[in-house]
């Protein structure tokens, strides 16, 4: 037996040299063929954040075509890099997509495409309810929130009607024609429409911003369900005074979230529960629109703190010819802080545009355009 033992082993000795030296050729061969591309590496050029870039990278072959409407619903800040070779400056053919800055959202919204009702309607909104509204000269019926979630607005429009009487002035103001008949009213955080349904009701043209879908779907669908008179055109973004990264959007914590569940509000973080938006300019949307010589005779904003960095991103229409006459805001100390840094952002922003701002409750204010050259035009008849 132990004889056995010790031969084996001096057969091993022997051969162990010669298998290592043949599996070293194969080795060799397979790695140095002329018929194998060694893989360089990769790497991303500029002070980019690598963060994820294994898993952000899509191989360039893979089903390949162009950006639609569902292309980004998982990645919504997503952003467009160029990938060099490290011993190359020739960019590469594969790009990445990086979760980082803003290639999608500095793209400007187009309109909210209203339409008949499907299956898909309501998807954030099981629950919706159809309202009957009378309220400030018109009568209509408009999609609203499960009022268990939203015991303000849409409680309040079920019974008839929201801020009938602020919406009233607003109304009577656009009746006077004050700019024609192709004038505006432009609401500014317009949640389910209960400001701007009900203008565009009465007759007049509105040019409409939200921002959370949670929103717009219940406002599209009474758009283009129950037509009003006049023309309403809605657009799904936040504004801001420039065009910029994405931000977060979600209910107000300071303000019943869990009652109040569309009162949404702009964040820079992003909690689980919270929605993507992108942010634009007023200036920018409606120059895509060539819209900037529109007059907008009245302009009301409640977009929780953000309402002065929206005004700084209207400054065309406040500039142009026909400036807004009376402006119609929801005033938040804190929020405003939040937003801006300084609790009296927005009446500055306003002052510079020349309008004199007055308490109608504690937390709602109507300013007056006092332009020598306007005066005569905003006569204030109605809203003094």
């Amino acid at each position: 037996m132990h004889l056995f033992q010790l031969m084996f082993f001096i057969t091993l000795i022997v051969a162990a040299p010669m298998l290592l030296t043949t599996m070293h050729a194969m080795y060799f061969k397979r790695t140095h063929s002329s018929k194998t591309k060694t893989t360089r590496p990769l790497v991303l050029t500029g002070d980019e954040n690598q963060t994820d870039l294994i898993s952000a990278m899509i191989p360039y072959y893979t089903m390949k075509g162009p950006i639609a409407q569902s292309t980004f619903f998982a990645n919504p800040n997503a952003s467009i890099a160029t990938v060099h070779n490290a011993n190359t400056t020739k960019p590469d053919l594969l790009t990445t997509l990086i979760h980082q800055t803003t290639f999608i959202s500095t793209r400007v919204p187009s309109r909210v495409i209203q339409g008949p009702i499907t299956q898909n309607t309501f998807l954030a909104n099981p629950a919706a309810r159809i309202a009957d509204v009378s309220c400030a000269q018109a009568n209509f019926k408009m999609f609203v929130h499960d009022p268990m979630k939203c015991q303000y607005i849409s409680q309040g429009l079920l019974h008839g009607g929201w801020e009938c009487s602020t919406i009233t002035k607003i109304i009577d103001i656009m009746n006077q024609k004050i700019d024609g008949d192709d004038a505006y009213f432009m609401d500014i955080g317009s949640n389910i429409g209960a400001f701007s349904l009900n203008v565009a009701h009465s007759g007049s043209n509105v040019v409409a911003f939200e921002a959370m879908t949670y929103n717009i779907e219940l406002q599209r669908a009474s758009i283009g369900t129950f037509p009003p008179r006049g023309n309403l055109i809605l657009f799904q973004t936040a504004v801001s005074f420039t065009d910029g990264p994405s931000m977060c959007i979600a209910a107000a914590k300071g303000g019943d979230p869990l009652i109040n569940t569309g009162n949404g509000q702009l964040t820079h973080g992003c909690e689980p529960m919270a929605e993507h938006v992108s942010v634009h300019s007023i200036n920018s949307i409606l120059t895509q629109e060539g819209m900037n010589t529109k007059c907008f005779t009245v302009v009301k904003a409640d977009i929780e703190g953000f309402e002065a960095l929206a005004f700084q991103g209207a400054s065309n229409i406040f500039h142009g010819r026909c400036p807004p006459c009376v402006i119609f805001f929801e005033y938040n100390e804190e929020y405003t802080i939040m937003a801006t840094n300084s609790s009296r952002t927005p009446f500055n922003v306003l002052s510079l545009y020349e309008y004199v701002c007055s308490p109608i409750t504690k937390t709602d204010y109507v300013c007056n355009l006092k332009k020598n050259e306007h005066l005569t035009r905003c006569s204030p008849r109605v809203w003094a």
